[in-house]
């Protein structure tokens, strides 16, 4: 519960890097909508407000559900459907909440749209009414998929409410991701294992997306690709394993994390080697004894026939009459010798090895001690820096029609953009201060707003 509180009080305060992120990523989007050559990338805002999303709403989720868990008591089987009830009434109450705030935007944005077009641009007002409807259920990105409307394709009228079908999308996702993620958390107990099945959900996705770019996209990010959920929540999700990591990993570092899981590995590797030695153990020792036996037997076997013989008199007559023979305590003093420097030599291969096990044991502790150390604060600023370079990068120099975006560039971005976001929620990072000045903070309180507004002002004012 400390985890979850922890992880809320990061969050529930306004994080103003984040407002700065969301201005960036709106800016983006308005200006590659104004002109798509003022900005090639800049549809790529989309992205960075999916993995933002994403982050926020699982971040909200985990806390709903740590709370519903603790409300828990164990009694009978009446007060046992109290809990499902509760879970069902908390997804309820939490997309209406998601609803509440962007629905009444979307349906006012229609209403204001249909006289403006109306006014100064008639042409668009089939547009805005062939639309309307899907834009307030919050299907757009299911009827642009089912009509082949391609988000790139600049020729015709667009339609004043296009840019809704982002809005259908994201809440789609509210929809089904609260009931993925309680499944998950019902199945898998280990939190490590957790973020597993969530990457490999996301890997699923970005598959998906690639999968269908290559049988049918040629060479293009077609509709199906670009507007429906199960190719574009990849994003998403990996803004959902940064709530996670932050939620129930936030005091180690994540390559403590990959340490950890790296020892837990060569730990269960060595107990399978330990288990294997002593399964043979009682081999090795009876093929030990029968190599003795057969030394023992070739020895015998290479002393000649009257040698043998004058030692079996000596031996029988030493017997008989009790006598000492110098011979046989020779030939102890020769086997002795041959003994003693066997066992000194195997001695001595013991030791080399025992020596360079401890070496190496010595040294894997040393990097495992490395990596466990968290990063400084300039190696996160390090960090943040490059991928705010990255995202600026590829926001002003790519464009749809770059072979690397179209096939998985999408979810490489999102990766970057939540590398970015992580940074942005560290402590006096220097990627944080540059977010956070007040130009860009204003615009990211307000970043909805214009996302909702922008483009039917701009179809009307565009000749």
């Amino acid at each position: 519960m400390t985890e979850i509180n922890n992880a809320a009080n990061t969050t529930s305060k306004r994080n103003a890097a984040i407002d700065g992120m969301r201005a960036i990523a709106v800016i983006a989007i308005v200006a590659f909508h104004l002109r798509p050559i003022v900005l090639p990338g800049g549809f790529l805002g989309v992205t960075m407000f999916l993995v933002m999303a994403g982050y926020f709403s699982t971040v909200s989720l985990l806390k709903m559900f740590e709370t519903s868990n603790a409300q828990k008591s164990p009694a009978t089987s009446e007060q046992t459907k109290t809990p499902v009830k509760s879970k069902i009434f908390a997804y309820l109450k939490y997309l209406f909440k998601r609803v509440k705030r962007i629905w009444p935007s979307t349906i006012g944005i229609i209403a204001l749209s249909a006289p403006l077009m109306w006014l100064f641009s008639p042409s668009l007002l089939t547009k805005l009414q062939s639309d309307a409807l899907t834009g307030a259920s919050f299907t757009s990105n299911m009827a642009y998929i089912l009509r082949k409307v391609s988000y790139f394709e600049q020729s015709g009228l667009p339609s004043p409410i296009k840019h809704l079908w982002y809005l259908g999308l994201i809440m789609q996702i509210f929809v089904f991701w609260p009931i993925i993620l309680w499944a998950i958390l019902k199945i898998v107990h280990s939190k490590f294992v957790r973020m597993c099945v969530t990457a490999i959900l996301m890997l699923a996705c970005s598959l998906a997306n690639l999968a269908i770019t290559i049988f049918y996209g040629d060479g293009q990010t077609i509709a199906r690709v670009y507007y429906s959920i199960d190719t574009r929540a990849g994003e998403f999700l990996i803004g959902a394993l940064l709530a996670m990591y932050c939620t129930w990993f936030s005091e180690r570092s994540i390559i403590k994390i990959i340490a950890d899981a790296c020892k837990y590995i060569v730990g269960n590797k060595s107990k399978k080697t330990q288990i294997e030695k002593i399964e043979d153990s009682s081999e090795i020792e009876a093929q030990n004894t029968q190599n003795t036996q057969n030394k023992s037997q070739s020895s015998e076997a290479s002393i000649p026939d009257d040698l043998l013989a004058g030692l079996q008199v000596n031996m029988m007559e030493s017997d008989k009459d009790g006598e000492y023979d110098e011979s046989d305590e020779s030939n102890n003093e020769i086997a002795g010798e041959k003994w003693q420097q066997t066992n000194e030599s195997e001695n001595t291969d013991k030791v080399k090895t025992d020596l360079k096990n401890k070496s190496e044991s010595g040294k894997f502790a040393k990097i495992a001690k490395t990596l466990q150390k968290p990063l400084s604060t300039l190696q996160k600023s390090i960090i943040g820096l490059a991928a705010l370079i990255f995202i600026l990068w590829c926001l002003v120099k790519e464009d749809g029609s770059k072979t690397w975006i179209v096939y998985g560039g999408y979810t490489i971005f999102a990766i970057v953009c939540a590398i970015l976001m992580w940074s942005c929620l560290q402590k006096n990072s220097i990627c944080t201060k540059i977010l956070e000045i007040a130009p860009l903070k204003y615009i990211g309180l307000r970043s909805f707003a214009i996302y909702i507004v922008h483009f039917p002002i701009l179809e009307i004012l565009n000749p």
